[in-house]
């Protein structure tokens, strides 16, 4: 059965959807059934439909790798193999392009999660809060190659050459060659929240996207969010000298927006 244009199944006392039949072409925000945060039951307390991913759906045959990442912090050299899903990472290309706020509550795979989350944890035990979220920067910023997306899918077209407007979920940026600052910005946004759960709030610096923590003190020259002072810890530089608080030459001067949503 389609319905604009989308394969679905009835039963089960309603309709299945193909959710990996959507491409980056479809506005399936115009579609009332699955408008994001829509619900149709006015004054009923249910839960809208939503495409962020809480749990690995059923649907993909899991294909494991192995990636090595390493990076430096403080003049150290580290390194890890992360066992990566490759049919995740083929799943999530034809999935929905969501905000960037959303693609940071998409989930790591079981298997890339209990590798990557623990070696960061026992890496940064005994470290302040300070301490850890420059560390998870530290490995942001050194652990990937950094390139804007039409340079990138120049090199290596990611759905097909459907195009180079993408931001990739966490386990995206990890299977990766390159990342951008949206990419990179979810990941960090998505490990700190995992190893410390700060409040943090993400900026737009015209195109470039960043991060910043409410560490409970000033640090730098803070961004006053919610009458909180924020500090900026970007990490598209691959200039690992810049300090929490500190705005890298690319965005020095430039006032940003909130991404809320």
């Amino acid at each position: 059965v389609l319905f604009y244009g989308v394969p679905q199944i009835k039963g089960n006392g309603g309709f299945q959807i193909f959710l990996t039949s959507f491409s980056n072409e479809v506005d399936y925000q115009k579609w009332e059934p699955f408008r994001l945060n829509f619900n149709p039951n006015k004054g009923v307390e249910t839960t809208p439909f939503s495409f962020i991913i809480t749990q690995l759906p059923k649907i993909f045959e899991s294909k494991l790798m192995e990636k090595e990442i390493s990076f430096s912090h403080n003049g150290k050299e580290y390194k890890i193999v992360i066992p990566l899903d490759s049919g995740y990472f083929d799943f999530l290309k034809d999935y929905p392009e969501l905000s960037v706020l959303k693609h940071t509550k998409i989930i790591l795979s079981p298997n890339a999660f209990n590798s990557l989350i623990p070696y960061l944890k026992k890496q940064t035990a005994g470290m302040d809060s300070i301490k850890t979220i420059r560390f998870l920067m530290s490995f942001c910023r050194t652990g990937f190659k950094f390139k804007k997306d039409e340079l990138a899918f120049a090199e290596t077209p990611y759905f097909g050459g459907a195009g180079p407007k993408v931001i990739f979920a966490p386990e995206e940026s990890l299977f990766s060659a390159y990342v951008d600052s949206e990419d990179i910005a979810v990941l960090f946004f998505y490990l700190a929240k995992e190893i410390l759960n700060p409040e943090m709030v993400l900026l737009k610096f015209g195109k470039q996207v960043s991060v910043a923590v409410f560490l409970h003190k000033k640090i730098g020259n803070p961004i006053i969010y919610n009458s909180k002072p924020y500090a900026l810890c970007d990490v598209f530089e691959s200039d690992d000298t810049v300090e929490i608080g500190q705005a890298p030459k690319s965005l020095a001067g430039k006032t940003p927006s909130f991404i809320e949503k």
